[in-house]
């Protein structure tokens, strides 16, 4: 196994570890800035920690970091609807949709970019649209259609979301920024939208620190874990490989989660899963 291949499965390890926490916590709690805030800052608080071990000089620029800063703000703003999703759908529908990022950077790439509609993409959106029709039956949390469907639509703009984060980063990192300063940045904007989110919603009442501090660190631990692995694999080991691996980890979120009896493993599911990771591979390689 080369290295890339190696901290990819890690990334995909983290990141359906990820899911699963966020979907245990939204079951007991709202989406709080001081959930969000605290994340941030654990991520600041990684990102550096990352950086001194690899003794990466932090040369500051001020164009990455504006886009370092918009790209932790859209990245927060997808992490925090995704959480609000898994408090109605299971894990398995709201991580695979959120996984399926890639068919959203696609539709985004031929209607903006005028890249052309190929049949290997036509095919890889095909199968990821099937996938989530096999999840959708069945795939609320409290056996209410409306809370499935507008958990289902909030899933979908996490998706959609994450899909522009990974462009915005693209063009962040295109001056040659080293990606772990970038995603210092990147935890910097997820702070400061995170706080300005609790201010525009002064009025909702707030949950303590001292109550979400323990799934914050949790969850920031592992955002660091997600993007760190990630880093490390499209250094080591090329992208059309590392990235359709990490991609998967929504079949660890649904293992453990039907493990840990938050859902049932069924035939569908397992349809549904296998139809989403033929798509990432079919996408990735279009």
């Amino acid at each position: 196994m080369s290295d890339g291949v190696g901290y990819a499965l890690l990334s995909l390890l983290a990141a359906g570890v990820l899911d699963v926490v966020f979907a245990r916590y939204s079951g007991t709690h709202r989406v709080t800035s001081a959930y969000l805030v605290a994340i941030g800052v654990v991520v600041i608080v990684g990102q550096a920690i990352a950086l001194a071990v690899a003794r990466v000089p932090l040369a500051v620029d001020a164009g990455a970091a504006l886009w370092g800063m918009f790209a932790g703000a859209v990245v927060m703003l997808a992490n925090a609807l995704l959480v609000k999703s898994l408090a109605g759908i299971n894990v398995s529908l709201g991580s695979t949709i959120y996984r399926l990022n890639t068919i959203a950077v696609v539709i985004f790439a031929v209607a903006f970019l005028r890249e052309a509609p190929t049949v290997p993409k036509l095919a890889g959106v095909l199968l990821g649209l099937i996938a989530v029709i096999l999840l959708y039956q069945h795939g609320g949390r409290g056996g209410d259609d409306r809370l499935l469907r507008a958990s289902l639509w909030f899933a979908i703009g996490a998706s959609l979301l994450r899909a522009a984060f990974g462009i915005v980063s693209k063009i962040g990192v295109a001056d040659g920024t080293d990606p772990f300063v970038f995603m210092l940045y990147v935890g910097v904007g997820w702070t400061l939208a995170a706080t300005i989110y609790g201010m525009l919603r002064l009025h909702r009442v707030a949950s303590p620190l001292r109550e979400v501090l323990p799934s914050a660190c949790i969850s920031g631990t592992l955002v660091c874990l997600v993007a760190s692995f990630l880093l490390l694999a499209l250094r080591t080991g090329e992208a059309s490989i590392v990235i359709p691996i990490a991609n998967m980890s929504f079949v660890v979120a649904l293992l453990i989660s039907s493990a840990s009896a938050m859902e049932r493993f069924t035939l569908r599911k397992l349809l549904a899963v296998a139809s989403a990771a033929l798509a990432i591979a079919v996408l990735t390689g279009a």
